[in-house]
């Protein structure tokens, strides 16, 4: 039998002020999947624009 691990990428939208729990619960369930942020990270992109769907788009083809 063969068990298939496979993780799976999740774009986690949060408070910034809750950044100590989100990053407890990201180091706790790393082994279950891939976090996925926007601007937090050096090589994270950043927006030009006010324009939601825009942004969406963005996020979806860059971080899903």
């Amino acid at each position: 039998m063969y068990v298939i691990d496979i993780k799976r990428k999740v774009f986690l939208s949060y408070y910034h002020g809750d950044q100590e729990e989100v990053d407890k619960f990201v180091t706790d369930f790393s082994n279950v999947f891939i976090p996925k942020t926007v601007g937090v990270k050096e090589d994270d992109f950043e927006f030009v624009s006010n324009n939601p769907q825009y942004i969406m788009r963005r996020i979806r083809e860059e971080k899903l």
